[in-house]
């Protein structure tokens, strides 16, 4: 550490080899020296408007004119989670524990002050320095330069040997290859804090380096979008063994490369049979089939999987049936939801008497629950009331065709219902943090209330209206 405001070293700089530069994405840099976090969440707090730090001052018992920002800072750095880079961890602690909503992109990283962003400092064998940034992007691509000047000289991240003989494996293609996975490595001893990443099964893309897209997400809970890499030919597979800076994310990718190895171990899904159908290569569909096999993977395997290769062998052979059987009916169900969509997009072409907005508000409606891939992202629970959501987007083109005006008087609260959701989700970065779980929920209210509106005589699968979507609402935003 160095304190010289005029030095361009002024600040904490941490000093590596090239060959230790593939660990430092497993550090959470801003969190690597703990005496330095009350001094940065006091810079990062000065930073706000007088609102937020007004209210965040008397939310403390502190006076909301002249607030001491040393102390808050100190309040809010004992309320911050363990894990997570600053400063979205700041926004989601400032949100949950002290009831100030900021957007996420409140602090951009450019304009964090240089001496707290860590400078790291490249050295060679004899200690000369080779390169120093505080921009971590550029010291990889540091690294990378040179591994093309001088291929092979610098150890790849699996060559690694940690804590206990565990190494990364960038392939597993059998139960057996998977070692026993600990909860946690420990990677350094800084000022007396265990800096620790956390092992995984990670399911990722041969030749496309890196991991596929979480099939996890909810595929209305995101704007519609290409979701194509969530349907991967079983040729493109790969599961590694690989290291996270956090629990959470481990823990994500395990349970969806745990489902990914059974699909390799077993060959559960021929590949051959996933694009037999001509529907499984819509467009929209995205290869229902695939998708339908994913989500069947996650569903059956993606809970709490075991940590070692025998484990994990027996755990799979016992569900293995169930994944198909519910393969099946997800494709069996997709395909039929995918003609449905297709016919109801086919009518928004053909009968000219509706109304633009309609046509608009219709066409949005079916982008957001068939996005392609749609059968991987969406619950299989969910999936199944589709049927009644699209057969209620034909009634209520029926009666449009023939009253266009009353459409457009009904679909006046759905719309307004419905855009306070895609502004909030379509701009995570730009809003504060809302609670996901009510916002999912929300989501699906919505839905319910376009049936109860447009085709009330299909029942609901839970009491619909403007009032409960507006109490709703309050809990998704806080």
């Amino acid at each position: 550490y160095k304190h010289d405001p005029r030095a361009e070293d002024d600040g904490i700089t941490c000093t590596v080899t090239p060959e230790a530069i593939p660990l430092l994405p497993l550090l959470e840099s801003s969190r690597l020296v703990p005496g330095a976090l009350p001094g940065f969440v006091a810079w990062l707090l000065r930073s706000l408007p007088h609102a937020p730090l007004s209210l965040l001052a008397a939310r403390c018992g502190h006076s909301p004119r002249t607030p001491d920002i040393d102390a808050l800072a100190r309040l809010v750095v004992d309320a911050l989670p363990p894990e997570g880079p600053l400063p979205a961890a700041l926004v989601e602690t400032l949100a949950r524990d002290f009831g100030v909503r900021l957007p996420r992109d409140t602090w951009a990283e450019e304009d964090i002050p240089p001496q707290f962003r860590i400078r790291w400092r490249v050295v060679d064998a004899r200690g000369h320095e080779r390169f120093a940034s505080r921009d971590l992007s550029e010291i990889l691509a540091f690294r990378d330069e040179y591994d093309r000047l001088a291929p092979g000289a610098l150890p790849a991240r699996e060559d690694f040997v940690f804590e206990g003989g565990f190494r990364e494996i960038p392939s597993l293609r059998r139960f057996s290859d998977c070692p026993p996975l600990p909860d946690r490595i420990l990677l350094a001893r800084i000022g007396g804090r265990a800096v620790c990443a956390f092992p995984a099964l990670n399911r990722e893309q041969s030749g496309g380096g890196g991991a596929a897209a979480p099939a996890k997400a909810n595929g209305a809970g995101v704007p519609p979008a290409d979701h194509s890499s969530l349907v991967t030919r079983h040729s493109s597979l790969r599961v590694a063994v690989r290291l996270f800076p956090a629990a959470a994310s481990a823990a994500a990718a395990h349970a969806e490369g745990a489902a990914a190895l059974a699909d390799l171990s077993l060959s559960l899904f021929a590949p051959s049979a996933r694009h037999s159908s001509p529907v499984a290569r819509h467009s929209r569909g995205g290869g229902l089939a695939d998708a339908a096999a994913r989500r069947a993977l996650l569903e059956t395997f993606g809970d709490d999987p075991p940590r070692t290769g025998a484990a994990l062998e027996a755990w799979v052979k016992e569900r293995a049936p169930r994944c198909r059987e519910l393969a099946r009916n997800l494709r069996t169900l997709a395909e039929a939801v995918d003609g449905l969509a297709e016919e109801c997009l086919e009518t928004l072409d053909a009968v000219p008497a509706l109304h633009p907005d309609t046509v608009r508000d219709v066409a949005e409606q079916i982008g957001w629950l068939c996005p392609p891939g749609f059968a991987a992202l969406v619950p299989s629970a969910r999936l199944a009331e589709y049927p009644r959501y699209l057969e209620a987007i034909r009634k209520r083109l029926d009666a449009a065709s023939f009253d266009p005006a009353a459409d457009r008087r009904k679909m006046g609260p759905v719309r307004e219902a419905w855009g306070r959701y895609a502004a909030l989700v379509g701009d995570r970065e730009g809003n504060p943090p809302f609670d996901e779980a009510a916002a999912e929920r929300y989501r699906w209210l919505v839905e319910e209330y376009r049936v109860a509106v447009f085709a009330q005589s299909l029942g609901t699968a839970v009491p619909a209206s403007r009032q409960r979507l507006d109490r709703l609402w309050k809990e998704v935003v806080g």
